[in-house]
């Protein structure tokens, strides 16, 4: 028996917004329940800063995004 992490399907909406949380995850460090926490208005594309809300030890914090290459 193998297991192994398959990869979301993004041909559909709900593998595309599951392998955006996956790359999230991966990328900023962010726990599971920031994730689910976030906003919308939490995320500043023109500034290039995402703003997690009470993260550990009830602290904001900013984490630094980018485009994607």
């Amino acid at each position: 028996m193998s297991c192994y992490l398959k990869w979301p399907d993004t041909s559909s909406l709900y593998g595309l917004r599951d392998r955006t949380i996956l790359e999230l995850i991966y990328s900023t460090g962010m726990r599971r329940s920031e994730v689910i926490k976030l906003e919308t208005r939490d995320i500043q594309f023109d500034q290039g800063i995402l703003l997690v809300r009470q993260a550990k030890g009830n602290k904001d914090r900013l984490i630094p995004i980018g485009s994607r290459p």
